[in-house]
């Protein structure tokens, strides 16, 4: 299994979140960030409205369909809103698959929206949802009630309904360090970041994470952004995590099983390439039983005759 973290002792300040121990509770910062953060919100909205215009505008002409799409999310306390970004993928791109992740390469963003994300710029749009109260600027990412429903996210990650506590946000602590989902189980580390967020937020904090975003929105690579701001995490793999398995829905098994896996005792930097991070899990998964037995080395002497 992929990227199933914790965060180690050592770097862990004190009363920080632990994904698989006690229920976290969010600071009283949250209840006097919440006015500052909307007019800031305000500011900002007017200062890139601008740029979302000229974004939305390539966005129209190379491709079919609005330049803004809603999409529903669960805010603070699970409250449904609708959120609005930039879209980065082709019309009605989930019209025969439904609401499923997205992936690397993926068929369906197009050539424009994949520079959109890759800059960050397709979330620009969410500050009109800072200024009506229904997001904050830095807080956890807020869900599509449709993957939490499929995916089983509320039953099967550790914590994860803890995140919804607060207001969420349009970058954080966990999207600074982690990238985007491709699957149910890059959730998890996310959602051990944000509890980590909710049980230590303060004003310095949240200015850190903006100027890291700031910096990636800029093409900064998130490596040296968050350690140059200090909000990088360095996380540990858990010596046993569980597996979420999709199977199709057309399956008479069950869609969703978990399965004890044993994780490899690796530590592993957030937001380290999956090419990576699958040589050091390749490496360190071996075990007696799955070793290749070593090639059988010609027994010494003088060669053999042919009759």
């Amino acid at each position: 299994m992929n990227n199933f973290i914790d965060l180690p002792a050592a770097r862990r300040p004190i009363g920080t979140a632990d994904p698989f121990g006690r229920p976290v509770t969010a600071t009283p910062y949250f209840e006097r960030k919440a006015p500052w953060m909307r007019l800031l919100g305000c500011l900002l909205l007017i200062f890139f409205t601008p740029l979302i215009l000229v974004c939305g505008l390539l966005v129209r002409l190379t491709s079919r369909g609005p330049a803004i799409y809603r999409q529903t999310r669960l805010g603070k306390d699970g409250q449904p809103f609708e959120i609005l970004k930039l879209r980065t993928m082709t019309c009605d791109a989930e019209a025969e698959s439904g609401a499923v992740l997205c992936t690397k390469r993926d068929a369906r963003v197009t050539p424009v929206g994949r520079v959109l994300r890759f800059l960050h710029l397709d979330e620009l749009p969410q500050l009109v949802n800072v200024m009506r109260g229904e997001m904050c600027l830095v807080g956890p990412r807020p869900e599509r009630p449709e993957i939490i429903a499929k995916h089983r996210l509320d039953e099967y990650v550790p914590g994860f309904c803890e995140r919804m506590h607060v207001l969420p946000g349009v970058t954080g602590l966990a999207q600074i360090n982690l990238s985007a989902d491709v699957s149910a189980d890059c959730v998890i580390p996310k959602v051990a970041l944000d509890r980590e967020y909710v049980a230590t937020a303060n004003a310095a904090l949240d200015l850190r994470i903006l100027a890291c975003t700031a910096l990636r929105m800029l093409g900064v690579r998130h490596g040296r952004a968050v350690r140059l701001f200090g909000v990088h995490r360095r996380v540990n793999m858990p010596d046993v995590s569980r597996e979420i398995e999709i199977t199709p829905a057309s399956s008479p098994i069950a869609s969703h099983q978990i399965r004890p896996v044993e994780a490899p005792r690796e530590v592993a930097h957030a937001g380290a390439t999956s090419d990576s991070w699958s040589a050091r899990t390749e490496a360190s998964a071996w075990n007696g039983a799955d070793r290749p037995s070593p090639k059988a080395k010609p027994k010494s002497g003088p060669p053999r005759r042919p009759r």
